[in-house]
């Protein structure tokens, strides 16, 4: 198993298989890029070598640790959805402050299929309803990754969210099609190469309903006019920073 699991890692670092040693990197660091990190271990976990709860492993020793210290699963259930806790209004509980995220993926990097619902990229990342969704738009592609781009800001506005399997943090949209998600303020933008996403959490008492009022935009309009004025300036700011970091990305390619 190890050199099957030394010449998938190899391609992705660009090593040799021998020169693959227990100290050698395979983070985010080495791999440029969060979509290529899950890219890898969705190879791998295609290949029969599951692997739960990636996110923290930075090199190949601690790699091979955490498969020789968890037991064998089935390749069709490999996806373990992580427990967090959340109070009855939809947000985390005890939750102490808001936190902001922000997050900038190449489109080009998602793997390329015929059938998403059958990669084991977009299996281990994305929700059935979330791969309907987006199948349904011009480019899916640059609307998966603007998805991914938002889960990742979810990641980097709260810690806790670490661990969760990306296909349990399930991004739903609103008739106008803004994208939401319990507990945070999303906003997401594309350039012809690029999406950005930026996630701001909301603090408890700041949103009255879960569902984020799903299917009724002037119920979620009115709960977001409750929201502290500076979060609303933050969040403004942030996201006019996002969206001309990906433009003049997209324009200097």
């Amino acid at each position: 198993m190890e050199e099957q699991l030394k010449e998938i890692i190899g391609g992705f670092i660009h090593l040799s298989p021998d020169e693959i040693r227990e100290s050698t990197p395979i983070d985010r660091s080495v791999l440029k890029g969060s979509i290529v990190l899950h890219r890898m271990y969705a190879k791998l976990a295609d290949a029969g070598i599951v692997v739960n709860n990636y996110q923290d492993i930075d090199n190949y020793g601690a790699l091979l640790r955490r498969i020789n210290g968890s037991e064998a699963v089935d390749g069709d259930n490999f996806l373990v959805q992580q427990s967090i806790p959340f109070s009855g209004n939809g947000v985390l509980a005890s939750q102490k402050v808001s936190g902001i995220g922000i997050d900038i993926e190449e489109i080009s990097a998602l793997p390329r299929t015929h059938d998403f619902r059958e990669h084991e990229f977009y299996k281990m990342n994305f929700s059935p309803s979330e791969l309907a969704y987006c199948i349904l738009k011009a480019d899916p592609y640059a609307s998966l990754a603007g998805l991914f781009a938002a889960k990742e800001a979810i990641v980097k506005a709260d810690s806790r969210y670490r661990k969760a399997v990306f296909s349990s943090l399930e991004i739903d949209h609103l008739p106008d099609g803004k994208p939401v998600y319990p507990g945070f303020e999303i906003s997401i933008s594309h350039s012809p190469t690029a999406a950005v996403a930026v996630a701001v959490q909301i603090e408890p008492g700041q949103r009255t309903d879960a569902s984020l009022q799903i299917g009724n935009t002037n119920t979620f309009q009115k709960s977001s006019g409750n929201w502290p004025v500076w979060v609303s300036i933050v969040a403004l700011l942030i996201a006019s920073l996002a969206i001309f970091l990906v433009l003049n990305h997209g324009l200097s390619q």
